[in-house]
């Protein structure tokens, strides 16, 4: 029994982690689009429900995936979006990824 609850756990994570991936992608191409937003958000939250520390602490902290969300949201020009999507966006989506990784790699091993 205890082995088919962390199955279901560990799909789970994988599934919030992989849609959270999505919808940062989708995000990415158009930080002004409402809906996008909105999107990530409820995958970002998901995601936090499964989050290790080190995951949660990616996703929210001050260089964190939804800090920098913000940024490109409020940008005032392309120039300046731009910027944001070739250093802190792409930093914090990558720090967020790999320690996703190193979270379902952790997981696997139990």
């Amino acid at each position: 029994m205890r082995t088919r609850q962390f199955d279901v756990y560990w799909q789970a994570t994988g599934s919030a982690y992989k849609s959270l991936l999505e919808h940062l992608g989708a995000f990415f191409s158009s930080p002004t689009d409402h809906s996008k937003y909105l999107a990530f958000l409820t995958a970002h939250q998901t995601a936090l429900l499964f989050a290790s520390d080190e995951v949660a602490e990616r996703l929210t902290g001050r260089t964190g995936a939804s800090v920098n969300a913000q940024r490109l949201r409020v940008a005032d020009t392309e120039e300046t979006r731009s910027v944001i999507n070739s250093t802190k966006w792409y930093d914090a989506v990558e720090a967020v990824t790999a320690a996703m990784r190193n979270d379902l790699k952790r997981l696997d091993k139990k």
